[in-house]
Order: structure tokens, then sequence, then C-alpha cells
């Protein structure tokens, strides 16, 4: 299993979000609330036997409703979950071991042409 993979699994998890977590864009026409992520490629470091395992993934998490404060708890929810992969296996059965997991520049505006709230919020994930 991917990082991907495993991450729309874990936030599958959160009743308001089922079917609707979206790779770089949400549908058109799509009802909120909803999340859209976009990853980085995974940074492996080098040495001068080869790359070791230790892995670092950069994603970026727009998270949107049409209520601010429905916004806010779905914000909780979705923070409480990224802490939670700390130290444990995330994706289920044959998913990736996180070792460490964070969470940064977290930025909430309105956006008037959609009629609803934003959250971005930037996590970092250590495989």
């Amino acid at each position: 299993m991917d990082f991907e993979d495993a991450l729309k699994s874990e936030l599958a998890t959160i009743p308001d979000l089922t079917n609707r977590i979206f790779p770089l864009t949400g549908p058109e026409g799509q009802s909120a609330p909803y999340v859209v992520y976009a990853l980085t490629d995974d940074v492996q470091e080098r040495t001068l036997d080869g790359y070791i395992f230790y892995r670092e993934i950069t994603c970026e998490l727009h998270i949107l409703h049409s209520k601010y404060f429905s916004l806010s708890d779905l914000k909780r929810q979705i923070t409480s979950l990224i802490d939670s992969f700390q130290r444990r296996v995330i994706g289920g059965d044959n998913g990736l071991f996180v070792q460490s997991a964070t969470y940064e520049k977290v930025n909430e505006m309105y956006l008037p042409d959609l009629l609803q709230y934003l959250c971005v919020l930037e996590m970092k994930v250590s495989l």
C-alpha cells in the first residue's frame, strides 16, 4: 500500500468524509464537506551505501465546508486523526508504519465564489 491509499483510508473513517476525498481538485458541483489533497514526492536520504528506508512525505489538505463551525469541527477531527498516526500502522492491515506525523500552517479563509469556508493544513509524515 502506498501513502496516498493509506491516507484516504484513514480520512474515510471520519463519517462526513466517506466518498468525499479527492486528489488535487474536487469534482465540479461537489457539495461540502469534502477534502482535497496534494502530495509531494517522497524524500529519501542517501548515504554512501545507498538509500536508507526513512522517507518523509509532505501533504497539503484542503478542507471545505459550507458552515464555519462545522469546518472547525471537521478540522479538529482531522488534526486528531493526524496526531493518532504517530507510531502506528495507517491504512489497515497492509498499511504503512508511521514514525512521526505533524501538521503545520493551518490557514482558514472564506471562498465567496464557492460560498464555502476553507482550511488549508500542511502535514509531514515520516515513514
